[in-house]
């Protein structure tokens, strides 16, 4: 599948030096939709979930919207 999406061009990188909770820095937004992958490769992000706001940090090889890879996406 990586093979795939790098072949599709749809790679794109951000970096962030500092940690700050600033909404400029905000992946994916709770029931916003979204039509794009993240795989993290390097760092670490901060992820909250579900009605009570649960908070957990991903880190390398972390995933998010897999629901958007499919045979179709390029």
């Amino acid at each position: 599948m990586l093979k795939k999406l790098m072949e599709c061009n749809v790679l794109f990188e951000i970096k962030l030096d500092t940690a700050v909770n600033d909404q400029s820095h905000v992946l994916y937004r709770k029931n916003v939709p979204s039509e794009y992958f993240i795989l993290i490769l390097e760092g670490r992000a901060s992820v909250s979930v579900g009605k009570d706001n649960l908070t957990f940090e991903a880190g390398p090889f972390h995933y998010f919207g897999e629901a958007v890879l499919n045979p179709t996406a390029c």
